[in-house]
């Protein structure tokens, strides 16, 4: 069998389920799906007495290769107790292997993205299983995945030094991003409008603070914030902040939408930021809206990202954690139109992170895994 990413099964495994807001693991499942059948598993549904009964896996297709599934926990409590866990993982897996049996599935990639459940890849027998950590999780679980797959994936050095103990091979794959449809001569005459956007998961990474400094200084735009809100998540200072901002009369609140419109009005706004508080590691590191703002030229300013500081360097964006030069660096942002060179410079940048790039790269790992280690794949 040929150890490529080719007419394969893949089992994703994913924390956030299929629909308009992708993230990497979408992107992922998507991509995979054009030579290989993707089996995209959704995060399950909020647990009910009646699963203790009822509690069927369901499939429904999503494009000519793409299976999103979708189930419920067979026992509450699962976050909490390690024995209903257990009990309910190994229940669930079972479930999930003879439906995926209906569909002649043997012996697929395991592939997840989520440290909190099917921690156990050997339940579904897998040519090869692959953790791909997206974040700085601080879950104890989590080890009990890194223990169990052959290779895991990071996107930071500070990711991978977690696993500096575990058996499984560690390799760096960056986040990735999707090309843009327009050239960049096509972006550099393409006409802006007044829009300061903010694309991204509204959680208590956010610094609204600052948004709400943003919005007061530059009255003659439109602060955009495109993205959906983990209420739970946010304190209630946080909570309180962002329901004042958005009834400021230049703010625009869109909530969640479908990719290809995020891409619209990522290519008519002025400027792109990000702006997160620094109070965590996380935080710091990277993040996935920047090189997707890079892949349409713009200019971008930033809170601090450890692995941006080259890009940075390279005056391809700009960051500072400081407010008054937040605020400074967007007006200057905001004052002069980035130049053909320019734009060309930052979509240049990004086409190494595109993901028919990186999955080259992750084929390129298991291939090298499978000679070595494991000859059956």
């Amino acid at each position: 069998m040929k150890d490529n990413l080719e007419n394969k099964d893949i089992l994703i495994i994913s924390n956030e389920p299929w629909g308009d807001l992708w993230y990497s693991k979408h992107h992922y499942a998507n991509e995979l799906s054009k030579n290989n059948r993707v089996f995209f598993l959704n995060p399950p549904s909020k647990w009910k007495i009646r699963n203790l009964a009822f509690s069927y896996p369901q499939i429904t297709r999503n494009g000519s290769n793409l299976f999103v599934v979708s189930y419920a926990n067979f026992l509450p409590l699962t976050g909490i107790s390690n024995i209903l866990y257990f009990i309910n993982d190994k229940f669930i897996c079972r479930k999930l292997e003879r439906l995926f049996h209906k569909y002649n599935v043997h012996n697929p990639i395991f592939w997840t993205f989520d440290p909190y459940r099917l921690l156990n890849p050997a339940y579904f027998n897998p040519l090869i299983s692959i953790y791909q950590s997206m974040d700085m999780y601080n879950w104890k679980r989590e080890k009990w995945l890194a223990d169990k797959v052959d290779i895991i994936l990071t996107v930071s050095k500070k990711i991978a030094n977690k696993f500096n103990t575990i058996k499984a091979p560690v390799f760096i794959i960056p986040h990735g991003v999707t090309e843009s449809v327009y050239s960049a001569e096509e972006i550099s005459v393409t006409k802006t409008e007044n829009i300061i956007l903010l694309a991204g998961t509204i959680s208590s990474r956010v610094d609204f603070g600052l948004l709400y400094k943003i919005a007061g200084k530059f009255t003659d735009h439109t602060l955009q914030i495109i993205g959906p809100v983990m209420k739970n998540d946010l304190t209630n200072e946080d909570l309180l902040v962002f329901e004042k901002l958005k009834r400021l009369p230049n703010v625009n609140f869109q909530g969640i939408l479908p990719f290809h419109e995020l891409s619209k009005n990522i290519i008519k706004c002025k400027l792109a930021i990000c702006t997160y508080k620094q109070n965590s590691v996380g935080n710091q590191l990277n993040s996935l809206k920047i090189k997707q703002y890079l892949t349409y030229g713009k200019n971008t300013v930033s809170t601090y990202l450890e692995e941006l500081k080259e890009v940075a360097d390279r005056e391809l964006i700009d960051m500072s954690n400081e407010h008054d030069i937040f605020l400074d660096l967007c007006k200057t942002a905001l004052l002069h139109k980035p130049s053909l060179e320019r734009i060309k410079d930052r979509i240049h940048y990004t086409k190494d992170f595109l993901y028919p790039n990186l999955l080259q790269k992750i084929e390129s790992i298991i291939q090298n895994y499978s000679h070595e280690d494991k000859e059956h794949f």
